[in-house]
């Protein structure tokens, strides 16, 4: 399959690497190697090439920057083709047609430098345009298809077609209506705006998202989304059940502590979060685990742990919570070549299954 595809590539001018070895170039730093991974550098050639491996029945993945996918050690990986090379973008009166693999925090600078307004709690989002698309991705009341017009899409068939904003299922954190179909560009709306108000919120969301996100270790930001929008709340409740002082003392220790007054002391002291650290001390369920971020339980840092050591915490995490949080992150088992390791695979499996993870087919529609 390898040199198929790899003459393939050569014969219609398209950049790929052999063994790529995606443990040291994924956003979690997780994962073995793909045995060829192909980067399109046109939005023709990434058509024609979905579509000759349609034909050929190729088995092969989507990728983005891979923002949301834990990648497994325990195989090597058949055939990844990746749209970050896909970057292109044309702005018009009204509107911006921009490519799948562009970055969405470049896409909003892209706007932002030019007084267009509606994207600024965008700002800081990993991933790209496509993988946003997919998960309907979002911050601070913001999602990247609030201002959404339509999307080029590849379908299972490797056709071409337009779908319009009013043709699609759009939910918190998803569009289903993607699912399945790789996204080629995608059409936005543009809306003038204020430059120093549209400056002033892109600088309030940047500061924010520091504040609470995991900045240093490779991680994919939030492991599950938690009903009700409200994740810092409903991780509260979920992590102090019925213990209603705790769950009191811990709200008030949770807002003082981010109290903008106390930036400076608590810039003073990068590694101590007060309330973490409370409920670390009372010994309260998840947050006992080194695996979980020190800024939110919500969040793995990888300290250079095997993916079956996040995978237990992915699964802690979930029990944890009585099964009432859904799986944000994409757990990518299959377009296997080679199981390196059959008795580490079988135990990452098994962790998959009870976190009640869909099968992944080898043809996605690509997550961040």
């Amino acid at each position: 399959m390898k040199s198929k595809t790899g003459a393939l590539c050569e014969k219609h001018d398209i950049p790929y690497k052999i063994d790529y070895e995606i443990g040291k170039y994924s956003y979690s730093r997780t994962g073995l190697k793909v045995r060829i991974a192909i980067f399109p550098n046109t939005s023709e050639k990434l058509i024609y090439l979905i579509q000759e491996f349609k034909n050929q029945n190729i088995d092969f993945k989507i990728i983005g920057s891979t923002t949301n996918i834990l990648f497994l050690e325990s195989q090597i990986y058949q055939c990844f083709v990746y749209t970050t090379m896909l970057t292109e973008y044309d702005f018009h009166e009204n509107h911006a047609i921009v490519g799948c693999g562009r970055a969405v925090s470049d896409f909003v600078r892209d706007v932002s430098m030019r007084s267009i307004e509606g994207f600024e709690g965008l700002e800081g989002i990993p991933g790209t345009i496509g993988g946003a698309l997919v998960m309907n991705a979002g911050a601070y009341g913001y999602s990247i298809s609030d201002n959404l017009l339509s999307v080029d899409v590849i379908d299972v068939n490797g056709e071409v077609r337009t779908i319009w904003k009013s043709e699609m299922k759009i939910v918190n954190r998803s569009i289903p209506t993607l699912q399945g179909k790789i996204i080629v560009r995608a059409k936005f709306n543009l809306k003038k705006g204020t430059h120093s108000q549209i400056e002033k919120m892109t600088r309030k969301f940047h500061i924010s998202r520091h504040q609470y996100q995991e900045w240093v270790y490779p991680n994919l930001g939030s492991i599950y989304i938690v009903p009700g929008l409200n994740i810092n709340q409903n991780m509260r409740e979920i992590h102090t059940g019925r213990r209603f002082f705790l769950k009191y003392l811990y709200f008030i220790l949770f807002k003082v502590w981010f109290f903008k007054p106390l930036f400076i002391f608590r810039r003073s002291f990068p590694s101590f979060n007060l309330p973490f650290e409370l409920l670390k001390m009372l010994k309260i369920k998840t947050y006992n685990s080194e695996v979980a971020s020190k800024t939110t339980v919500n969040t793995f840092s990888n300290k250079n742990y095997s993916t079956l050591t996040i995978l237990e915490y992915f699964l802690q995490l979930r029990e944890d919570a009585g099964g009432t949080i859904k799986l944000e992150n994409e757990i990518y088992t299959g377009n296997v070549e080679t199981v390196v390791d059959p008795r580490l695979r079988k135990l990452q499996l098994k962790i998959v299954d009870q976190l009640g993870c869909e099968k992944s087919d080898s043809y996605s529609s690509g997550k961040m």
